[in-house]
């Protein structure tokens, strides 16, 4: 399952290079880093309180850092639209195909 959230998030950067910097972990524990100048003004902190009422479990660090610890009910493609339509509605990326 890890591999699959962590693919999804790369294929996220790969479409998204000048707002997500680096995808990096190790089994569902998995972290994003955002480009600080276009992440500006929102922080990872306010990205996570979107993601949460979401249902999408995270922690910010650093202000551009972003951390996933989904819960064992986790749900795959889901939860990666879950996490891109948070990231659309506090205006960090563009809504593209979804």
């Amino acid at each position: 399952m890890g591999e699959e959230l962590a693919g999804q998030l790369l294929k996220i950067q790969q479409q998204y290079p000048d707002y997500v910097k680096e995808v990096q972990g190790r089994g569902l524990f998995i972290g994003v880093e955002f480009n600080s100048k276009n992440l500006f003004p929102v922080s990872g902190y306010e990205l996570c309180k979107k993601l949460k009422y979401r249902g999408v479990l995270a922690k910010s660090t650093h202000d551009t850092i972003i951390r996933f610890t989904p819960p064992v009910s986790y749900e795959n493609k889901k939860q990666c639209l879950n996490i891109k339509l948070s990231l659309y509605y506090v205006k960090v990326l563009p809504l593209g195909n979804y």
